[in-house]
């Protein structure tokens, strides 16, 4: 084998690789991961909304903001700031998780059947992609959330086991501020209606560690 031969061979390797890399299947996490209802007072900061229609109304999205550390601002005791008009600091906390850290909640509802649907969170402020609960609680940081037996009913999720999922992968670029999910075979009847407000469609969710004394970034959704 001669030098541009096993050049080209190492160029299709490492460009193989880096897709592989790019181009995984979703990390999925569990709603009680957060809290129980018991505890949405101090975990539920917005939502969820009725779904809005996306992709000229083919697909309907309900959104959901969480404090998964279950540390909304003023809602819990040992939050010790005191709030006051005169600052506008303790003003903007007011709708913040003390922490700094968000999770938001996308419930994909398609309403005809699609091959491949796309959905792209971009915007992203504060995003560190992380899979590994061992390394944080708040891991995984980005993918589908699914409903289970942990008391929790008022979020957002998938209705689906984990292996009942249909396929779906998850891009993250360069600059990690922007996460493209890629869905293959999914319709309105995919994935069956939840308990409470556990709504009737694919979650999707980003968690981002921002300043909690400034105005929240939320992602932007884009679905096609």
């Amino acid at each position: 084998m001669n030098c541009s031969t096993r050049g080209l061979g190492l160029l299709l390797g490492l460009l193989f690789l880096a897709s592989v890399a790019a181009f995984a299947a979703v990390p999925v996490r569990k709603g009680s991961q957060n809290g129980t209802n018991d505890s949405q007072p101090r975990m539920n900061l917005f939502g969820p909304t009725q779904p809005g229609p996306k992709d000229g109304g083919d697909v309907g999205v309900a959104t959901q903001v969480i404090c998964p550390n279950q540390d909304v601002a003023g809602a819990f005791e040992f939050d010790t700031n005191v709030f006051d008009p005169a600052d506008p600091n303790t003003l903007k906390r007011s709708g913040h998780c003390v922490s700094g850290i968000h999770k938001f909640l996308f419930q994909i509802q398609p309403t005809m059947v699609f091959g491949t649907l796309t959905i792209t969170l971009s915007g992203l402020v504060g995003f560190v992609p992380g899979t590994d609960p061992n390394v944080s609680v708040n891991n995984p940081t980005y993918g589908v959330q699914i409903c289970d037996d942990g008391g929790n009913t008022l979020e957002l999720c998938t209705n689906l086991a984990e292996a009942n999922l249909p396929v779906i992968n998850a891009t993250i670029n360069a600059r990690n501020n922007k996460v493209i999910f890629t869905i293959s075979n999914i319709g309105p009847t995919t994935v069956p209606q939840g308990p409470d407000y556990e709504g009737a469609g694919l979650t999707f969710f980003v968690v981002l560690q921002q300043n909690s004394e400034a105005p929240i970034a939320a992602p932007k959704i884009a679905v096609k």
